[in-house]
């Protein structure tokens, strides 16, 4: 391969990466947190003893920002799905 073939192709991955914007990899990231963490809070505490709040702090986001991926607990549960 030339090394001009070499700097489109590194080119390309950088524009494509460019392509989405920071925040909405950043969103995707904290939507992956949050669902890990629900899995494994609702594992270990059970669906119905589990709080928003304790998704949350295992996700290491505010309480709201739960909300504003998930309508309800029941939405998060069934998002995995």
């Amino acid at each position: 391969m030339s090394e001009s073939s070499l700097s489109r192709k590194k080119a390309a991955r950088t524009a494509k990466k460019a392509a989405v914007p920071p925040s909405s990899r950043a969103r995707g990231d904290k939507r992956e947190r949050i669902l890990d963490a629900a899995v494994r809070v609702f594992a270990q505490n059970g669906f119905h003893a589990t709080r928003v709040s304790d998704v949350a702090r295992a996700a290491g986001v505010a309480d709201g920002t739960i909300y504003l991926y998930y309508v309800s607990k029941k939405a998060l549960l069934v998002s995995r799905f």
